[in-house]
């Protein structure tokens, strides 16, 4: 692969979880009949996390007031 600007995230998880995820991916590759990644499926889960985050951020902060020219 070839670095397009992309940085890597790494970050150590409990058993419990990582067996958890490998359950999710194998069901979601059976219900799809399409192979599911680990990291398709936790980039989705960041980008909606982040999409909603902005999203909320966006509806919590205050509309800029336009000024009237005065001529």
């Amino acid at each position: 692969m070839t670095n397009n600007n992309t940085r890597t995230l790494a970050f150590q998880i409990s058993e419990e979880l990582f067996q958890r995820i490998k359950t999710h991916l194998e069901r979601e590759t059976q219900r799809t009949g399409r192979k599911l990644t680990q990291r398709e499926f936790v980039l989705g889960l960041v980008e909606a996390a982040l999409d909603e985050a902005e999203r909320q951020a966006a509806e919590d902060s205050p509309e800029p007031e336009l000024s009237l020219i005065h001529i």
